[in-house]
C-alpha cells in the first residue's frame, strides 16, 4: 500500500520543489508514507509559521486528495488508453473539492499559476469528473489570450527561472495535451467533451499544430476521415517536419483505404531527418504493402 500512495501522490508532488525547508520535506515523506493524520497536524503548525506562504496549500491538496483514496489492482484500459493490469484509484469526491479549493485559494492571488491550473484538471481527470475537468482546460486556453501566455509555475516563478526547457504558447500546449488525452479516454462517454475543447483550440490558435493534430485525432475517432485529412494537410503545410502529424496523416489515408495516398506520405517519412520518423514509414508502407 505505501508503494501505490508513493505513485499517486508523486504525480501531484510534482509542481513544486521536494528540497525546499523542513516543513515541505517532512510534509512530502509524510503524504509518500500514508501518514495522512501527522500530516495534518503538521500543515496546521506550518501554517501558523507561514501564514501567507501560498504554498502551503498545495499539500493541503495532496492531503485531502489521498486521506481517502482507495486502491484496486485491475485489468483493463488504463488512462493513457492502454490495457493491462493497473493501480486503479477511487477517489472521495468530496475530498477531492476541498483539495481543489485550496488550490483555487492559490489561484486568486497568482491567476497565472500553470502549475496550479494544470493539476487541478488533472485532479478533476483522475476522480474521473471529465466534464470539471473539460472546463478547467478551457478556462486555460482562453486564459491564454487574456495573459498573453506569460505563466508562472511553482512558487509563481517563471518557467525560466526555474529552468524549464518550454515557457509561453510551446508550455501551454504540452500542458494541453496531457490534459486532453487525460479526457479522451473513454472517448464513447466523453467525445462531446473532447468537441468543444478541440472548438476552443481551433478558434483561439487556428495554426498550432499541436491543436489540429487534437482535432484530427477527434475527426478520426468520430469517423470523418475526411474532416481529418483536412486538418492534418493544413498542420503539414505550417510545418512539414512534424513527423508525428505527416504520420497521422498517412495512417488517416490508409484508414480511409486511400493507399496511394497513405503510400505518399509514408514514402515522405523515409525522407525525413528523424530515425523514428523514418521507422515509422517503414512501418506503414509494409502494412499497405500489395493494397496500391
Amino acid at each position: 500500500m505505501k508503494r501505490k500512495v508513493l505513485i499517486i501522490t508523486l504525480c501531484f508532488l510534482g509542481i513544486f520543489n521536494l528540497f525546499g525547508k523542513d516543513f515541505k520535506t517532512e510534509a512530502t515523506e509524510l503524504l509518500q508514507n500514508g501518514n495522512f493524520e501527522q500530516c495534518f497536524t503538521l500543515l496546521k503548525e506550518w501554517e501558523k509559521e507561514e501564514p501567507k506562504n501560498l504554498e502551503i496549500n498545495i499539500y493541503y491538496f495532496n492531503y485531502y486528495m489521498q486521506r481517502n483514496a482507495q486502491h484496486f489492482p485491475t485489468m483493463g484500459q488504463m488512462k493513457d488508453g492502454r490495457y493491462g493490469m493497473y493501480d486503479r484509484v477511487e477517489y472521495n469526491l468530496k475530498d477531492v473539492a476541498i483539495a481543489v479549493s485550496y488550490f483555487d485559494k492559490i489561484l486568486k492571488k497568482q491567476p497565472n499559476r500553470l502549475d496550479v491550473r494544470s493539476s487541478k484538471c488533472t485532479a478533476y481527470i483522475y476522480s474521473e469528473q471529465y466534464d470539471l475537468a473539460c472546463n478547467t482546460l478551457i478556462e486555460i486556453i482562453e486564459l491564454s489570450k487574456k495573459n498573453k501566455n506569460n505563466w508562472t509555475w511553482s512558487e509563481n516563478k517563471s518557467p525560466k527561472e526555474i529552468g524549464m526547457p518550454k515557457e509561453g504558447e510551446d508550455l501551454l500546449f504540452s500542458v494541453i495535451n496531457e490534459c486532453f488525452y487525460g479526457i479522451y479516454y473513454p472517448f464513447e462517454s466523453n467525445k462531446d467533451l473532447i468537441r468543444k475543447i478541440i472548438e476552443k483550440e481551433l478558434e483561439l490558435y487556428p495554426d498550432n499544430t499541436w491543436g489540429l493534430n487534437h482535432a484530427a485525432r477527434y475527426y478520426r475517432e468520430i469517423g470523418n476521415y475526411k474532416k481529418s485529412i483536412e486538418v492534418l494537410k493544413h498542420a503539414v503545410e505550417l510545418d512539414p517536419n512534424d513527423y508525428i502529424v505527416v504520420g497521422n496523416l498517412g495512417y488517416t489515408y490508409e484508414l480511409d483505404e486511400d493507399y496511394l495516398n497513405a503510400k505518399k506520405w509514408y514514402e515522405y517519412m523515409l525522407k525525413m531527418d528523424n530515425p523514428d520518423a523514418v521507422e515509422y514509414g517503414k512501418q506503414g508502407l509494409e502494412i499497405i504493402k500489395g493494397k496500391y
